[in-house]
């Protein structure tokens, strides 16, 4: 087996920014994929800001954090380890389809902000991670942006409805020990 150095690492690194900048450039940006990407994540923007409870908005925001930093960590893990890929991405680095994972984050924010229980809670996260598996992976294959190499949709299922699950379990306890500091 070949010994592999930080620099040879630095060199693929950097030959592969340049691969994935022009095939950006070239294959992706401004194309129909790449519209819907920027539309759909303007609208639930938009949607979000209108509809969110102001008055609990740091509480709803933690929500959306925690879920950014697990649904991004997934998708760069899922995307390095080659089990799936996003051949259309609105931008070319780092998580290549944030536009996504952000969405995500917002609709999670949403029953967050609605469910008045968990058990409420649970029903909307479970309705929402069959949404994701069932209807939107698929679409999202359809319209090539999401490539599953090494991936069925029942296995994305659970995953979603336990990233819920834990994001709401994470931004309670967050706000417990805020309500307790200021005790």
């Amino acid at each position: 087996m070949q010994e592999v150095t930080l620099e040879d690492l630095n060199r693929v690194q950097e030959e592969l920014s340049g691969m994935r900048w022009n095939y950006w450039k070239s294959e992706v940006l401004f194309t129909f994929p790449w519209w819907f990407l920027i539309i759909s994540m303007a609208v639930v923007l938009i949607l979000w800001v209108r509809t969110v409870d102001k008055s609990r908005l740091p509480q709803i925001v933690i929500c959306g954090l925690i879920t950014q930093i697990v649904c991004v960590s997934f998708d760069v893990t899922g995307a390095e380890l080659q089990l799936w890929d996003y051949p259309n991405m609105v931008i070319p680095w780092g998580s290549r389809l944030y536009s996504v994972d952000l969405m995500i984050g917002f609709l999670f924010m949403w029953i967050y902000q609605y469910a008045k229980s968990w058990s409420q809670y649970a029903l909307f996260a479970l309705l929402l991670a069959l949404l994701f598996a069932f209807v939107l992976e698929p679409i999202a294959v359809w319209m090539d942006i999401y490539v599953p190499y090494n991936w069925h949709y029942a296995y994305s299922a659970p995953i979603y409805f336990l990233i819920a699950l834990f994001t709401r379990w994470a931004a309670d306890k967050v706000m417990q020990l805020q309500a307790k500091s200021r005790a």
